[in-house]
């Protein structure tokens, strides 16, 4: 990896953090999720969990949610697009579903979408390239990474890319001295490409990020990471290929995008709060199931659903994107 990046890094052995991190993740072959490796799990071998790993349960949750979404179409009428998939992890590829069909793209995957679509994802947007921006010196400076043969080192680059440039226009003139803004606008063009791809139905995706009031006043540090081997690491340089990389969405940005596109019904809620509203009876009918004996299913809903794990570590941003004569007529998000 390390000759992969001094290749891609200009004469004086820079590249920009968007860069670095786009290689690290997608690099043919090497990059982290180019790899033929297990990355997602509870097991030794893997790096993270998540909510999709935690049996069929999740998919449950997400299948009668949707169906309720959709209301009153038929689900038989749509495709469930999953985008994001693990080998062998798809949600829904081992049980029973009530859609006409089921398609997965795995990241970096090209994704086209039938016409009519239940469009979900899973930690995908969070695991784009993002800009590293800091504020040194009165003024913000975007930061690259120096490529040495004895390793790899954050710099600054001697003027902010024209992407860079134009979200600096954006940050306060003023911050402390060293706060340090990460941002993904890779995640935003993702989603913008996706929504306004020929398609029609309901976009569902499950992530984590904060407000940009919150990123630009108290994240000081930034809300880049790294894991490896179930463990937060401190270094976001070290092992590129070998570990993930990933930093909060912004929700304002990404709800823009969606309004832009003109869909209707845009919610941002907990994963908790989402699925009390739009799965409830699938909830009942587990927590009911077998009284008063050891349950698998609820053992994971408990995870799923409790706010100090990931019932509120997760957002669940979604709206339905219809066709253009359709845009005026009541939808299945009327509560």
């Amino acid at each position: 990896m390390r000759t992969y990046l001094k290749n891609q890094a200009n004469e004086d052995g820079v590249i920009s953090f968007a860069d670095f991190v786009r290689n690290a993740l997608y690099a043919p072959g090497i990059g982290y999720y180019q790899r033929d490796s297990l990355r997602v799990g509870r097991g030794p071998q893997t790096d993270f969990y998540t909510s999709t790993t935690l049996g069929p349960v999740f998919g449950r949750l997400v299948t009668a949610a949707a169906v309720k979404l959709l209301q009153p179409e038929s689900p038989d009428e749509y495709t469930f697009v999953e985008i994001g998939a693990e080998p062998g992890q798809a949600l829904l590829e081992k049980g029973n579903h009530p859609f006409a069909d089921l398609r997965v793209f795995r990241l970096g995957q090209a994704i086209e979408l039938p016409e009519k679509a239940i469009v979900f994802s899973n930690e995908w947007l969070d695991a784009q390239p993002f800009v590293r921006l800091r504020f040194s010196d009165r003024r913000w400076r975007e930061v690259g990474v120096r490529v040495d043969d004895d390793e790899l080192a954050e710099t600054y680059l001697p003027e902010p890319e024209p992407v860079a440039q134009k979200l600096i226009c954006e940050l306060p003139t003023g911050a402390p001295e060293g706060y340090t803004v990460d941002l993904s606008l890779e995640a935003e063009n993702r989603l913008r490409d996706l929504i306004n791809a020929n398609w029609q139905g309901i976009f569902l995706t499950f992530d984590y990020g904060k407000f940009w009031e919150e990123l630009i006043t108290l994240h000081p540090h930034g809300t880049a990471r790294a894991y490896r081997n179930h463990e937060q690491q401190s270094n976001l340089l070290d092992h590129p290929g070998e570990q993930d990389l990933t930093c909060h969405l912004c929700w304002d940005r990404l709800k823009s995008v969606l309004r832009e596109a003109g869909l209707s019904g845009i919610q941002l809620e907990t994963q908790e709060s989402f699925f009390i509203h739009w799965a409830e009876k699938e909830l009942a009918e587990i927590v009911t199931h077998h009284p008063g004996q050891f349950d698998q299913s609820r053992n994971a809903l408990r995870e799923i659903l409790h706010p100090n794990q990931l019932g509120r570590v997760f957002q669940v941003l979604y709206g339905i994107k219809q066709e253009v004569e359709d845009k005026c007529q009541v939808s299945g998000f009327s509560r």
